[in-house]
C-alpha cells in the first residue's frame, strides 16, 4: 500500500503543472467524495487524500456540499 501512495506522489508531482488539475478535482468532488467513502473501511481517510493530494479541510468541505448538494429548485 505505501508504494502504492508513492507512485501516487510521484503521479502528482508530474501533473500539477497542467493547468486547470485543482478546478478538475474540484468540479469532480462527488466521485471524489463517493471513492473515498466507500474505501474508508480498508484505506485510512487520510491515505486516500493523500492519493488524491487533497486537504482533510478540503475533502470535508466536499464532502458537506455533497451531502447538502440541492441539485434543482422546486420554483425553477
Amino acid at each position: 500500500m505505501e508504494a502504492y501512495f508513492k507512485l501516487s506522489d510521484t503521479y502528482h508531482e508530474i501533473i500539477s503543472a497542467v493547468k486547470g488539475i485543482k478546478r478538475q478535482m474540484a468540479l469532480q468532488k462527488e466521485k471524489l467524495v463517493n471513492a473515498v467513502e466507500m474505501v474508508k473501511d480498508i484505506v485510512p481517510v487520510e491515505s486516500a487524500l493523500k492519493a488524491f493530494n487533497i486537504s482533510r479541510a478540503t475533502y470535508h468541505n466536499y464532502k458537506v456540499l455533497v451531502i447538502n448538494k440541492c441539485d434543482s429548485s422546486y420554483f425553477l
